[in-house]
This record gives structure tokens, C-alpha cells and sequence, in this order.
């Protein structure tokens, strides 16, 4: 059974409803945004995509984790090295790293190009404990059937349109939602 397509409500910085989508890729073609995993983790944070706040439609709106992250000084990590930056702007300069994917790295716990972030002064999220075997991953609908399997966390989140450290989590916090479903090991 292939996954449908979930319908997103574009909303005001002030949380007001302005209109609706029948699915994340609509809403990307008519304000031509070049990828909808911004939306997704616009949706599931709570943060800002194109100045506006986003929900599924048959879900409210996230309370933002941090809307004031752009401003912090951030720290980049890559092997030994340690390096501060002004802002998650600045950042993303020296990097080469999107500014969503240093936001969703510093939230999950995940990498973006090769490197590791941190928010100065607040401790970093622990580093995901991989699994040395290659587990499959299930996503389930409401009641908990599943709809869709996939031989790997890779596969899926190439499948998805998210990075797989956005697959992990899904997988790793009961839930939360990775595109709006519930995911799943194969052997859980």
C-alpha cells in the first residue's frame, strides 16, 4: 500500500491558519521551495520555512524549539577539532552546511557535512547508538498497521525525502513522526 499524501495548513508567525495544501510537494512547487524536507522539519520543530510556520492538517501546530537559534553562537565539531561560530549563519559559511540541516543536527543529535553542532552553553544531544546490523524499517498508520517497509534506514529516508538521522529519530522517539508517520524497526 504506498503512502498518501498528507495535507500541511501554511501559517502566520503568530500561529493563524493563511491556507492549505493537499501535500508538502504542492506547497513546494507553488512558493517554490527546492526541498520539502524543509517543510517536515518546519512541521515537526516547530521552526520557520520561508517565514511562515507549518502543520499537518489534522494535527496543531508544534511549539517551536528554538526560534532564536540563528542568533546563537554555535560550536562545530569534526573529529578533534573545535571550532566557534557567531551564529548558525556563520556556520553554515564556514561549513558548507545548510543553515535547516545545522538546526536539525543541533536538534537530533545528527551531523551535517561531516560535522557535529552544538548550541554554546547547552549540552549536546547524545550521538545515536547505531546498530552494527542493517535493520529494516516499517512505517505504520494511526492504528498502528503497517503500510509501508523498506530494507533499510538509508532506503527510507531516500524514499521519504529526509536525511536518515531524521529517520533514526522517528525511529528512536515513540511518538514522534517522520513525514507525518509513525516509523518502525522491521524486527521491533
Amino acid at each position: 500500500m504506498p503512502l498518501m499524501a498528507r495535507a500541511i495548513v501554511q501559517c502566520g508567525k503568530d500561529g493563524k491558519d493563511i491556507r492549505s495544501f493537499e501535500s508538502a510537494e504542492k506547497a513546494c512547487k507553488t512558493l517554490s521551495i527546492s526541498n520539502k524536507g524543509h517543510l517536515y522539519k518546519a512541521i515537526k520543530y516547530g521552526l520557520i520555512c520561508r517565514d511562515f510556520r507549518w502543520r499537518w492538517a489534522d494535527s496543531s501546530l508544534v511549539e517551536p524549539q528554538s526560534y532564536d537559534m540563528r542568533g546563537k553562537a554555535v560550536i562545530a565539531t569534526k573529529g578533534e577539532g573545535k571550532k566557534r561560530h557567531k551564529n548558525v549563519a556563520e556556520a553554515s559559511r564556514a561549513t558548507g552546511a545548510t543553515v535547516s540541516s545545522i538546526q536539525q543536527a543541533i536538534l537530533t543529535g545528527g551531523m551535517a557535512k561531516g560535522y557535529r553542532f552544538k548550541l554554546v552553553g547547552s549540552k549536546a544531544k547524545p550521538i545515536a547508538k547505531r546498530s552494527p546490523k542493517v535493520l529494516g524499517v516499517v512505517a505504520l498508520n494511526e492504528k498502528g498497521k503497517a503500510i509501508k517497509r523498506w530494507p533499510s534506514v538509508i532506503i527510507a529516508a531516500r524514499e521519504l525525502g529526509v536525511s536518515p538521522s531524521a529517520v533514526y529519530y522517528a525511529v528512536h522517539h515513540p511518538g514522534s513522526k517522520c513525514q507525518g508517520f509513525r516509523l518502525k524497526y522491521a524486527s521491533c
